[in-house]
């Protein structure tokens, strides 16, 4: 054990250089290798434990937010019909924003992410169908992603302007490609 952790182990060593000094680099080998063997396994187990914590982390912070969603959903489906003053089962921008000046109910967890400017902000990225209306599904669904996201809005609403643009252009496309079909065929 003293000589693994290389403690006070030049009463052992030094008698057996002296006799003979060639045995200078077999210990001065080993004691690097053993000391540096040692570390590496420590160093070893220090890293194992860091990436375990942290894999567990990750499966609370999932668990909690499951939970989160569970408890705010209800929440969500509630502010969608108070939205919905058609009764329609859809919501309009201007429905959106009507009541949230009449000043509907918004949880206190929620009001951060339920105000006229981020909703209409978000509608077209909640808008998955891009036909103008919010379904419950999407509002809600659109809403909780938010709310459990760690991304900003505006990442939001960018990764949403680049869907819509890939969108256009591929419609474009096939307007293009069926375009030269007809001119190819004249």
């Amino acid at each position: 054990v003293q000589f693994v952790n290389a403690d006070s182990i030049a009463g052992l060593y030094f008698p057996l250089i002296a006799q003979r000094p060639a045995l200078a680099v077999y210990f001065g080998s080993l004691i690097l290798l053993v000391s540096l063997a040692l570390m590496n396994l420590v160093t070893a187990l220090v890293v194992e434990d860091a990436i375990s914590s942290a894999r567990m982390d990750d499966e609370m912070r999932a668990t909690y937010n499951r939970q989160k969603m569970k408890k705010m959903r209800p929440h969500l489906c509630r502010i969608f019909k108070c939205l919905d003053t058609s009764n329609d089962g859809t919501l309009e921008i201007d429905e959106i924003i009507r009541s949230i000046r009449q000043g509907i109910h918004v949880p206190e967890n929620l009001k951060d992410y339920v105000t006229e400017e981020r909703i209409v902000d978000l509608f077209g990225a909640f808008d998955v169908d891009a036909d103008g209306k919010l379904t419950e599904t999407e509002f809600v669904d659109g809403l909780s992603k938010l709310v459990l996201q760690d991304v900003p809005v505006e990442t939001v609403q960018l990764l949403h302007m680049a869907r819509s643009s890939l969108h256009t252009i591929r419609k474009m496309e096939r307007q293009i490609s069926s375009g030269e079909r007809i001119l190819v065929s004249q």
